[in-house]
């Protein structure tokens, strides 16, 4: 994070630190139009802090990911048919329409951007990136000039820069809040790994059936391997 001019938010952000040492700061005002630095910074503590990871995952605090089913599909799909290096696994979007109205939130005039339409880059959601496309993207963030919106600028600016192309997981990702939990209990298959949920109680109901389900299949898989064996002797 920032820091805000608030002295009564940065006196709890400090209280959060002393207790539980969770916090990272960096020296720049915390605001939605400057989300880019907070990304950058991330790439900056991985790169820095996290040298023995393989993966990082960045998501938001609404977006229920089934570590799992992730974890499961990195090391039996991603990594015997792309390795570990230059890869950014994310939900694509491709031609997202550049807004020029300035009534909306993401208002971004002609001369901050001169193309109609963005070039590929991530959903802000949820994406991962290798550790070596984390340490190249913060190297190239040097000397790629600033632009606010920051899903664009990580996933997109740096990764033209670096010469990385996103890899699609857009059909594991159910970005619909109205409908994402009805979607997750439906999967029984477990073929969705992120999920947008705006309430948080509602996060927590389903979380603690993703880990009761995950565990299910888990033991089944383990009785069907138990009785492959018995067969074989």
């Amino acid at each position: 994070m920032g820091k805000v001019a608030d002295r009564k938010v940065m006196n709890k952000v400090k209280l959060e630190h002393d207790h539980y040492g969770d916090i990272v700061q960096e020296d720049f005002m915390d605001s939605y139009r400057n989300l880019t630095y907070k990304g950058i910074c991330a790439l900056k503590w991985i790169s820095t802090y996290c040298k023995k990871a393989t993966f990082a995952l960045k998501t938001d605090d609404d977006i229920l990911v089934n570590i799992f089913k992730i974890n499961d599909h990195i090391r039996h799909v991603i990594t015997k048919s792309y390795g570990t290096k230059d890869l950014i696994l994310c939900n694509q979007w491709v031609r997202m329409k550049v807004l020029r109205d300035k009534k909306s939130k993401w208002y971004i005039p002609k001369d901050d951007f001169g193309l109609d339409y963005f070039p590929p880059y991530c959903s802000g959601s949820a994406f991962i990136l290798s550790a070596d496309v984390i340490r190249r993207m913060y190297e190239a963030s040097f000397d790629t000039p600033f632009f606010w919106v920051d899903d664009y600028y990580i996933t997109g600016a740096l990764a033209k820069k670096i010469n990385v192309v996103q890899k699609r997981l857009n059909d594991m990702y159910m970005l619909n809040g109205r409908l994402a939990p009805e979607r997750f209990k439906n999967d029984t298959n477990f073929k969705l790994a992120f999920f947008h949920v705006p309430k948080l109680n509602t996060i927590y109901r389903m979380w603690t059936s993703m880990k009761k389900g995950m565990l299910e299949k888990e033991e089944d898989e383990l009785n069907k391997n138990s009785n492959r064996t018995k067969k074989v002797r």
